[in-house]
């Protein structure tokens, strides 16, 4: 049978929005979680650092001139970010929001350095953590110069991170640190400062019903591979609580969801208008979802040897472009499961970009 096309720029799109590929294993399990001020916030500016050269390798087909697309890594601005650290009852939620971010095919590294300041940082990197483990790779949504990282750092895990807590696992007064992804020299840096909770206004009790409206639970139910239970509205409301502020979401679109309730259907309560501030917070919060609570979106059943396996087959010869791929792959399963990664394997905008040809055998 024919198979569907999908494009590749709209599959980086979400790998951004997923923060695919940001969570590395940052060291062995702690014995016991480290004294946390639950809701402690901080946040860094990373800026260009004055002088860093970018290396020019990319890679990946990404090196290819596409219409004028910019693919040389010296025609994006300098990469900087915005980066906001939250402590859960969990763990320390990292969120970078990026712009400057050329394709490499490696991804870039984000590193916690214990440099008092940019201007102390050490090119090498002796970084909270950077003995431990490679960083937090951080991809980017194709050739727009945008990116974004969603990576949580468990409080069971060592080295301990804290936002004001002991001296020895306090992020506040180290610096985040945007790495080339080919020489790992330092481009953009940022000292991590504490901040106050922003002011969340009136405290409106959403039930989860309501909250689907949020979550985007109403688009996502009728999603190809969504059932009757999946995906599960408890669910994502309780992750997006967890690592997505929900709860000011909720205050900011009171009047909305007020609105909504008395509607037969939340879901179909088109004629209740939203305010500005609350699209943009529910655009944030499906983003943050898709960063931090995939596997609340995952409906799918997957065949043992279906597409979505044979292009995990498929990146395993990749190279340097294999973690990328299958985290690409991973978000093709979760999106649309089999028929999702079927379609991707006749695409020629994603076939395009393999450095390694593959060779997929007949379709069904």
């Amino acid at each position: 049978m024919a198979r569907p096309r999908r494009k590749l720029s709209s599959l980086l799109v979400w790998s951004a929005a997923l923060g695919l590929g940001c969570g590395a294993d940052a060291g062995a399990p702690a014995e016991e979680p480290p004294d946390v001020q639950i809701g402690a916030r901080a946040s860094a500016l990373v800026a260009p650092l004055p002088g860093a050269m970018r290396s020019t390798q990319v890679g990946g087909g990404f090196g290819q001139e596409d219409g004028g697309v910019p693919t040389d890594p010296r025609d994006f601005d300098p990469i900087a970010a915005q980066a906001t650290l939250v402590v859960t009852t969990e763990g320390v939620d990292v969120s970078m929001q990026v712009t400057g971010c050329a394709p490499f095919i490696k991804g870039y590294t984000v590193r916690v350095h214990s440099a008092a300041s940019c201007e102390d940082l050490d090119a090498q990197g002796n970084g909270l953590g950077a003995e431990e483990s490679d960083g937090v790779r951080l991809w980017c949504n194709g050739t727009s110069g945008l990116g974004a990282l969603f990576h949580e750092h468990p409080h069971t895990r060592l080295p301990a991170w804290t936002v004001g807590g002991p001296a020895e696992s306090d992020l506040v007064g180290r610096v985040l640190v945007i790495h080339d992804p080919n020489t790992d020299a330092p481009l953009a840096c940022g000292p991590i400062v504490a901040v106050s909770e922003p002011d969340a206004g009136a405290h409106f009790e959403a039930s989860v019903e309501q909250t689907t409206l949020l979550t985007g639970h109403c688009l996502l139910r009728q999603g190809v591979t969504a059932t009757a239970a999946c995906p599960d509205a408890q669910e994502m409301a309780e992750c997006a609580a967890l690592h997505c502020e929900l709860q000011s979401c909720a205050n900011l679109c009171a009047d909305q969801l007020s609105c909504a309730a008395r509607q037969p259907d939340v879901c179909a309560a088109t004629d209740c208008e939203a305010s500005v501030a609350c699209h943009e917070c529910t655009g944030e919060l499906l983003q943050c979802i898709f960063g931090f609570c995939p596997e609340t979106l995952r409906c799918a059943e997957l065949a043992p040897d279906g597409p979505c396996a044979e292009l995990r087959e498929c990146c395993h010869t990749q190279g340097d472009f294999e973690e990328q791929c299958l985290m690409l792959v991973e978000l093709q399963a979760t999106v649309g499961g089999d028929p999702s990664c079927l379609g991707a394997m006749s695409d020629w905008d994603w076939n395009v970009h393999l450095p390694v040809p593959c060779d997929y055998g007949e379709p069904e």
